[in-house]
């Protein structure tokens, strides 16, 4: 049997299990057990008496023709129980056989190493110029870097987006549960916030070097392209110092996945023409497309998708580094939340050729006149709606001051005030609640209204005394800042109405076509 002489067992006068770190060393206390085959071996050892007998003697010379065979086993015995029980102990302790030092490891690197995985996750990455994609690469490399990885090293892992996301927070020793979740990252539809990926790397190193001791070497691994618009932070003195601060902690490694420019053109901008769009009337869509690629872009093809549909294609040419503007027409034919899409065709990278537009669609437009005076809002509605029929686009009821209060004005898109001649208190937190839900509303001024009451009601209300809408199982009533305590109905002041007309328009001949016979 060998055993590990003193000279053997130590290193520069200290033995080897003072550099031989473990998990729970509390644990390594139930190696005494092994003592205890030892001491029922000695117990067992109990001295005979000695008692004369004719067939011990036959007996006897058997027994000595064995008794060195014997030994032999029972020496071998105790030795397993006793190693059995220290194995156990050790097993407990979780020895971290990849942080012995190199003389006895056989590695020439010291501890086990915390890897913080850093993967842009910006749509940049998602650019395409070959097979895999950009991010695709990022999570090879990456996967690949775990799977070398040696034997007690840890891992965390945080997406670069805006914000970041921080997916493993605390260091991971279990490579397949690393790659498990470094396969199920997926691209943002965001740009990359470098400054706020920074501070969350930096709390995460001190957070594993405070809790995992055993990790005596950190090194942090950025998987990106080097996107301008991501990098362009490092010429900031902030981030600088952030990154030398982390430096100081930590050793940098960058693992470039992007490859030369390619073409991309981009859809930037959709709007609609109509801020009120109504069923059964067309409506004009305009998409803006860039060339971000140094190449121009000819018989580029563009499409207009409606819930989905392909309803209009047009092909436009783009110079380099310019912009194109494209109008679409389109008339809904049913009421509700339409989708529309404008795509451009695909190139390098994909994720930006699509832009979106959510197009709520009515059946009309309800606008509530209130009159000051008796018909004070005729003309008003007349000029709203001259053809008043169930196809109109607006759709106007005129009601008297009461209405403000009798009726519900969320039904009704804008309000329009004619000559109404003073407010109470009630009517103008109907006005501003309505007015924060989203409603409109016009003010017509005239010889009925009387500016002290505009003022001191409309000018300016504390919203502290003003009811909030009647809490339901779906709203949560929460208090506002403090700036925010004071609210306008009216935009101005009103001083004194100067009275005046009626203004006429001159026809010059009727000239015009607007006015022609």
């Amino acid at each position: 049997m060998a055993w590990l002489t003193s000279s053997e067992a130590t290193f520069n006068g200290m033995p080897v299990f003072a550099f031989w770190p473990f998990a729970h060393a509390a644990m390594l206390l139930w190696g005494l057990g092994a003592a205890i085959p030892i001491l029922i071996h000695l117990w067992s050892r109990r001295k005979y008496r000695e008692v004369t007998w004719a067939a011990m003697e036959f007996l006897l010379a058997a027994l000595k023709k064995n008794s060195r065979r014997m030994r032999i086993e029972q020496l071998i015995l105790l030795a397993v129980r006793t190693l059995v029980l220290v194995m156990l102990a050790l097993a407990m302790a979780d020895p971290l056989l990849s942080d012995l030092p190199a003389f006895v490891s056989g590695s020439g690197r010291g501890g086990s190493t915390h890897f913080v995985l850093v993967i842009d996750g910006s749509f940049s990455m998602a650019a395409k110029d070959g097979e895999p994609s950009r991010f695709e690469l990022s999570r090879q490399l990456a996967t690949q870097l775990v799977r070398e990885s040696s034997q007690g090293d840890g891992f965390t892992l945080v997406l670069m987006a805006e914000p970041p996301r921080v997916v493993i927070a605390e260091p991971a020793f279990d490579p397949n549960d690393v790659i498990e979740e470094i396969e199920s990252l997926a691209v943002r539809h965001t740009a990359a916030d470098l400054s706020s990926t920074l501070v969350a790397v930096d709390r995460l190193v001190r957070e594993a070097t405070e809790q995992q001791p055993r990790l005596t070497q950190t090194t942090v691994c950025f998987f990106t392209d080097l996107g301008h618009n991501t990098w362009e932070a490092v010429l900031s003195p902030d981030v600088q110092e952030q990154l030398g601060r982390l430096a100081e902690r930590a050793s940098l490694a960058m693992f470039d996945a992007g490859k030369p420019a390619a073409g991309n053109v981009a859809v930037t901008q959709l709007v609609s023409s109509e801020s009120l769009v109504t069923f059964g009337r067309p409506v004009q869509f305009t998409a803006e497309l860039r060339n971000f690629g140094e190449a121009a872009v000819s018989k580029s093809e563009v499409q207009l998708f409606v819930d989905g549909q392909p309803v209009e294609k047009q092909t436009v040419t783009i110079p380099a580094g310019e912009a194109t503007s494209v109008v679409f027409s389109h008339r809904f034919d049913t009421s509700g939340e339409h989708e529309v899409e404008v795509r451009s065709a695909d190139d390098a990278l994909n994720v930006d050729n699509h832009r979106w537009l959510s197009v709520p669609v009515r059946e009309s437009i309800r606008v509530l006149c209130i009159d000051g005076k008796p018909d004070a809002s005729r003309y008003v509605a007349l000029a709203l709606e001259p053809r008043r029929n169930e196809q109109a686009r607006v759709r106007v009821d005129q009601r008297p001051e009461t209405a403000l209060l009798e009726t519900d004005l969320m039904q009704y898109d804008c309000v329009v005030l004619c000559n109404v001649g003073r407010f109470g208190r009630d009517e103008a937190r109907t006005l501003l609640r309505y007015l924060k839900n989203g409603g409109g509303l016009i003010t017509f001024l005239g010889d009925n209204v009387q500016p002290a009451s505009y003022n001191e009601q409309l000018l300016r209300m504390d919203m502290a005394t003003s009811p909030a809408a009647k809490p339901t199982d779906a709203t949560i009533n929460l208090p506002e800042p403090a700036e925010q305590q004071v609210a306008r109905v009216l935009p101005a002041r009103i001083e004194t109405l100067q009275s005046g007309g009626p203004f006429l328009f001159d026809p010059l001949e009727y000239r015009h076509p607007i006015v022609e016979p």
